[in-house]
């Protein structure tokens, strides 16, 4: 900060003690200086390069996982979009890195996993603009793990909640595919 340039370049007063340190202080005030100076330049030099890193980085990994990801190498975008994630915090880049770590994880069919992704843009992060397509992509990984009824509640909920979205347009198609494919069952069952 320019305060502390400030400090440091500005000509200061030497504080001088009236009298000498002189024997255990003094030996004990030599022993101490060096590492004292050294754990302070260190401490200050790790806590700026963090910042810097946590500032370059998650942007960094992202573009990198994008790329993996439109390479369909979700395996690779899966590992990137976690390092955006790690250092991003709770930036928008984070958010954005959160989805498309469940989104990758979705397409290398890990519904499960891809759900608990899902659910942690909408934990995380409530107001991205992830959050409705997050709610409509939990029902489907619901359904793709077989529990029909859990996946109907959700596309239901996702259409009563956002009205005229399209990710409501979508849900109210799943569960008339869920309705369809439930009377296509009772008619086998019945003969």
């Amino acid at each position: 900060s320019v305060l502390g340039l400030v400090l440091c370049l500005a000509p200061g007063r030497r504080f001088e003690l009236d009298t000498e340190p002189t024997g255990a202080l003094a030996t004990l005030l030599n022993r101490i200086q060096r590492p004292v100076v050294i754990g302070a330049t260190v401490l200050v030099v790790g806590v700026t390069a963090w910042n810097v890193v946590r500032d370059a980085a998650p942007d960094y990994y992202y573009k990198i996982g994008w790329k993996a990801f439109e390479k369909q190498d979700y395996a690779t975008s899966k590992a990137f979009f976690e390092r955006a994630i790690f250092f991003g915090g709770d930036s928008n880049t984070a958010a954005d890195a959160t989805f498309f770590r469940a989104a990758s994880l979705l397409r290398a069919n890990q519904s499960r996993a891809a759900r608990d992704g899902y659910q942690a843009v909408i934990d995380k992060f409530p107001d991205c603009v992830w959050v409705i397509e997050s709610h409509f992509h939990v029902g489907l990984t619901l359904r793709q793990t077989g529990k029909e009824r859990a996946a109907k509640d959700k596309f239901r909920w996702v259409a009563k909640t956002y009205p005229g979205n399209r990710w409501a347009d979508f849900s109210e198609k799943q569960i008339k595919e869920l309705r369809d494919a439930a009377k296509f069952r009772a008619r086998q069952r019945h003969g």
